[in-house]
């Protein structure tokens, strides 16, 4: 049974701006929907390691990586420009008999099933068919499966939301760890 009230609020949230729900998509969608981000084939001969992540709550152990451009930028203090990279790679932490996360030499949780990758790009342009609203300068993201292919169904909404309200940063949360790897790299 509807409550009072409900079907002016299904009513509602069929519409967007006053838009009916059956009004054809906006042209913007596929600049938020499609990433073009591509997988970096030679990420681990290219690409620096400069931290690892536990996420207790999801019992995972997350390793990043920067590419080139990235680190040079973070080691010289800027913010990260077009041609940088960032890749995560995503671990279901191995675990004890008791189902708890194991710990590794480095005192992280110990890395066990490869779940996938997480990675966000910026190149010249990629930002420019993007509402204001969601576009992070010229960051895509993506997510990978282990196999190294975009997830299915994957939109961008939710990354350039989250990572949105973090341009002193360069939209990145972990630039700090970054430019402390980067800066570390280059002392004797």
């Amino acid at each position: 049974p509807h409550q009072p009230g409900e079907q002016e609020h299904h009513r509602r949230a069929q519409d967007v701006d006053g838009a009916p729900a059956d009004a054809a998509p906006s042209a913007l969608l596929p600049g938020v929907a499609d990433t073009h981000v591509h997988f970096p084939a030679d990420y681990k001969a290219s690409f620096r390691q400069y931290m690892t992540m536990d996420f207790p709550d999801a019992k995972q152990v997350r390793h990043f990586y920067a590419n080139p451009v990235a680190i040079q930028a973070a080691k010289e203090s800027l913010s990260l420009p077009d041609g940088a990279m960032i890749l995560v790679e995503v671990y279901d932490a191995k675990l004890d008999d008791k189902g708890g996360p194991v710990r590794g030499s480095d005192g992280y949780f110990a890395p066990g099933s490869l779940r996938g990758y997480a990675a966000m790009e910026r190149q010249a342009g990629w930002g420019d068919a993007l509402p204001d609203m969601l576009r992070n300068e010229n960051w895509n993201y993506a997510p990978f499966t282990a196999e190294r292919v975009v997830r299915s169904g994957f939109n961008q909404a939710t990354c350039f939301a989250c990572h949105k309200p973090r341009p002193e940063e360069s939209h990145l949360f972990t630039l700090k760890e970054l430019r402390t790897y980067a800066q570390d790299q280059s002392r004797p």
